[in-house]
């Protein structure tokens, strides 16, 4: 991916100019081969209406560029696109469904609302590039090179030269960038960002991921923990049967192995249901994945892939049940194997009281395995902190009983016309019973586009270019009032603001903090570079909008009214008094009333798109849940059976005790007090790793919580109690038994 990058203006991954991209690809020897692709969508026409299509619009090597193909006519050629040339388009499988599936697709003339074009292929089923893309058709490369440097809307990829790093390519690339600044200096605040594509795509869920791979590791390492001490506690158990099957010819060899066949058949069955188990819960994982998620840094937007169960993962897990059977398994069974046979036939006419040295075993597996559900609770307890913060912050916007949808493809005509239209369409909505307020804007947000604008202050220097572009979004009147936007300092628009008046301007907090820092922007003048906007009087201060996420902060943003330069789609917000599900039937046949040809599409309630925002860290902190509480679970289980089983095999030393007159009170706190003590010091270990685990995840995830004492206590406490519980148990059931009987039986 061939990003451009401005530190100065906060664009971390962003577009570039078609120029720069000719440029870049016709200099460059380190990328061998470049393209270039941007948005291009449109409405199509079926059975008189039209139906919305998501595009791309890309350059005639893209399909060559990606190894892809066509299933059905041909892909680009250099000469599409071009003037002239007419209109032609490769449609997605899906489309081509709509259209009828007909295989005499190709050369087939399909209207749209904004024209028509030509369809010369069809692409396969299995296609797919960072997102869907039902309409594809050809830039005109001349066009990149009329337009400006700073006409900045391509998205570009390139393939590295044989033996080039990214780094290299990253280089040469600034390098002839530099030397493009020189003809243009507004060039001089951007870079080049070069970078593997799947890394920029992904990067939003990979620290999440990575974060729930390492619990579901701990639960693994638990789980293991466990089955290595029940091997151990039965095979010791078995010592004097094994010692029997020695002295009856068997050799260790033959012991080692049918305690290890032992415990691969348990673990192939647990691997055959855990499968069984993932098959239903990836089935069950695309209705609760958001199906796009950002690229960080970007105003881009990608497709989540389908998820599927892996044949290679299955293995993998197998493979590991096979591993965990095999070395955990190992370890138990090679401690019997090593047993004197003369010695445990003796001791086993008496009885089989494990060894110090596996005893020693035990606790240390055991603390080990407390120390880790220790670890993964308190870690999962502060994810948990950071991410109700994270779902409870202030969006900006009120956005409760508001219906969102984008409205119109109005390219080819002039702004007048689109104002027009605009208009007509917020008064037969506005008319409609049941709705409190209707406006217009830009962009939906919390869906990553952005836009900006360059602007200087009237009567102050400009210090930097850079300091002078920020986010701008043209809105109706009615906008503040049906998305929930609070008024801080001023007024808002008002219809005088959209006929033939003096231009105004409304700043959010954060623009007035940055450019007006201990002032009061109302009154200022700036002159916005957008030459319709001319100088425009600020005149009130809106709150801050998280434009991009909760877990971001909301960027300098200016509102400017819309009808001196709406955008060909516009974003309408619909408060309504009850249901807005109820009325969006209502609205669309309203806004087909003004047009029947101009589509209505991605119709959604803001409440959801927002909630939507925050999908992927919610999904995995309740995964990560999930795993902590299966791991406390898990230990609790491991630790009352080995404690029984322990509590068991130490019947004959407490009867004795209590022969001897120690109370059955002072025997159970003796047990208890061992447990305990094992308990906390691996409470302290599996505490100071959680603080580890914390401070290295804190600069992964949205915004970690930074004091966590009062979730690390809870934690500790809870793993505590579990433990003790699960000893007390079988210390009270033992100490319930008669001595006498204990000893005689012995």
């Amino acid at each position: 991916m061939i990003w451009g990058s401005s530190t100065e203006f906060g664009q971390e991954r962003d577009i570039i100019s078609g120029q720069n991209f000719l440029d870049l690809r016709d200099r460059s020897t380190t990328i061998r081969s470049m393209t270039a692709f941007r948005g291009g969508g449109g409405a199509i026409i079926i059975e008189g209406r039209p139906v919305p299509t998501s595009g791309l619009r890309v350059a005639p090597n893209f399909f060559s560029f990606l190894g892809s193909d066509v299933a059905l006519g041909r892909s680009f050629v250099a000469e599409d696109g071009r003037a002239g040339r007419g209109d032609v388009a490769v449609i997605s499988y899906d489309l081509w469904q709509q259209l009828g599936a007909d295989s005499a697709v190709v050369g087939r003339v399909v209207e749209m609302t904004s024209g028509s074009f030509e369809v010369v292929g069809v692409l396969p089923v299995d296609f797919g590039f960072v997102g869907t893309a039902d309409l594809i058709t050809p830039l005109d490369m001349d066009r990149l090179r009329r337009e400006g440097r700073m006409s900045i809307d391509y998205w570009a990829l390139g393939r590295l030269a044989a033996g080039v790093t990214v780094q290299q390519a990253g280089a040469e690339l600034n390098a002839i960038l530099d030397d493009i600044a020189v003809e243009d200096s507004r060039i001089r605040v951007w870079d080049v960002v070069v970078e593997p594509l799947q890394g920029s795509l992904f990067q939003y869920v990979r620290p999440p991921l990575l974060l729930l791979q390492g619990a579901v590791g701990l639960m693994l390492l638990i789980g293991c923990a466990n089955v290595a001490n029940i091997f151990l506690a039965r095979g010791l158990g078995r010592n004097r049967e094994m010692a029997i099957r020695a002295s009856l010819g068997a050799s260790r060899r033959r012991l080692v192995g049918q305690l290890l066949t032992e415990s691969l058949l348990l673990s192939v069955v647990a691997g055959v249901v855990g499968v069984l188990l993932t098959v239903g819960a990836v089935r069950a994982l695309p209705n609760v994945m958001p199906p796009r998620v950002p690229v960080p840094g970007s105003s881009a937007m990608v497709q989540i892939p389908e998820i599927h169960v892996s044949g290679i993962v299955l293995l993998f897990a197998l493979s590991v049940s096979v591993v965990v059977a095999v070395v955990f398994g190992l370890a138990p069974a090679m401690q019997v194997a090593r047993h004197d046979v003369t010695r445990s036939l003796k001791e086993g006419a008496l009885s089989t009281t494990e060894s110090k040295r596996a005893r020693a075993l035990q606790n240390l597996i055991i603390g080990t395995e407390l120390a880790m559900a220790v670890a993964l609770l308190a870690a999962t307890g502060v994810t948990l902190t950071s991410v109700v913060s994270l779902v409870g912050s202030d969006p900006g916007l009120n956005p409760h009983n508001v219906l969102t949808m984008y409205v119109g493809e109005l390219d080819d005509l002039s702004d007048s016309t689109r104002a027009r239209y605009y208009r007509e369409i917020l008064r037969v909505t506005e008319n409609l019973p049941g709705v409190v307020a209707a406006g217009l804007t830009d962009y939906v947000p919390f869906q990553q586009e952005d836009d900006f604008e360059g602007f200087d202050v009237v009567g102050r220097p400009r210090t930097s270019e850079a300091s002078w572009r920020v986010e701008w979004r043209r809105v109706s009147a009615g906008y503040a009032a049906a998305a929930g936007l609070p008024l801080l300092d001023g007024r808002w628009f008002t219809e005088a603001d959209f006929a033939d008046a003096p231009s105004v301007a409304v700043v959010n907090q954060a623009m007035a903090a940055r450019y007006w820092p201990g002032e009061n922007p109302v009154g200022q003048r700036i002159n916005i570079h957008e030459r319709v906007y001319e100088t425009a009087e600020i005149v009130g201060v809106v709150g801050d909008v998280r434009r991009r996420g909760l877990d971001q902060p909301a960027p300098p943003l200016m509102y400017v009214p819309f009808p001196r330069k709406p955008r060909p789609t516009m974003a309408l917000f619909i408060r309504t008094a009850g249901i807005p599900q109820s009325l969006i039937e209502p609205v669309k046949l309203a806004i087909w009333s003004v047009d029947s040809r101009q589509p209505v599409h991605d119709i959604d309630l803001l409440s959801r798109i927002i909630s939507r925002s925050v999908t992927v860290p919610r999904l995995v902190l309740i995964l990560t849940g999930v795993v902590a509480v299966l791991a406390l679970v898990l230990s609790g289980i491991g630790v009352y059976s080995l404690m029984s089983y322990a509590v068991n095999q130490r019947t004959r030393e407490m009867s004795i005790r209590m022969a001897f007159g120690a109370g059955r009170g002072d025997v159970l706190r003796h047990v208890i007090g061992s447990a305990f003590r094992l308990a906390l010091a691996a409470v302290a270990v599996g505490l100071v790793s959680a603080w580890l685990i914390v401070r290295a995840a804190s600069a992964l995830l949205f915004g970690m919580a930074s004091g966590y004492a009062t979730t690390f206590a809870v934690a500790g406490m809870l793993v505590l109690v579990v433990a003790l519980g699960a000893t007390y148990l079988p210390a009270k059931r033992a100490t319930l038994v008669d001595p006498a009987s204990s000893l005689r039986a012995e």
